[in-house]
């Protein structure tokens, strides 16, 4: 740490929310900060957990890295997320909503700056994996309204922040 303000990426590992990849978590994070870059693993529930739980763990790490911004040397305007697999749906999430909140550090913005999904499934309508939805929601084969609303690519606005999808 050089001691002066920089950008923060927080990383979220993949694993089917079944369980996260270790190798996509701390080793990307410490190759961020080798390029100069504040950045953090979110350890996020998952299963038996269920969403919205992941997203607000995801949405909860966005607002405490801003609200403590000034203490870890973190541009609070330069916050993206990163994630892997689940965590690139995870990310796309993020991406994509900005809920209400109360509390002082849910007072933060929990929309990300800029948001990279990572081989993330985005359009949970193309996978129609039962076993996908029923770890993430508890129901295998859920209707349209709701596959809609766990799908980032069904809430893409103008004001979707930037993003770097691969």
């Amino acid at each position: 740490d050089d001691g002066k303000k920089h950008g923060a990426v927080i990383v979220f590992p993949g694993g089917g929310y079944t369980m996260k990849a270790a190798h996509e978590g701390a080793p990307v994070a410490e190759r961020l900060n080798e390029l100069g870059l504040h950045a953090f693993v979110l350890d996020y529930r998952v299963a038996p957990y269920r969403f919205p739980v992941p997203l607000l763990d995801a949405q909860r790490a966005i607002r405490l890295v801003r609200s403590r911004a000034a203490e870890w040397n973190v541009l609070p305007d330069k916050v993206a997320v990163l994630g892997f697999s689940a965590g690139g749906h995870l990310a796309g999430m993020c991406g994509t909503g900005d809920p209400a909140a109360a509390d002082p550090v849910e007072r933060q913005s929990c929309r990300p700056d800029a948001f990279a999904p990572c081989y993330g499934v985005l359009n949970l309508n193309h996978t129609r994996r039962a076993d996908l939805f029923a770890t993430m929601i508890g129901k295998g084969d859920p209707d349209l309204a709701t596959v809609r609303s766990i799908s980032p690519a069904y809430a893409v606005t103008k004001e979707t922040p930037p993003c770097f999808l691969w």
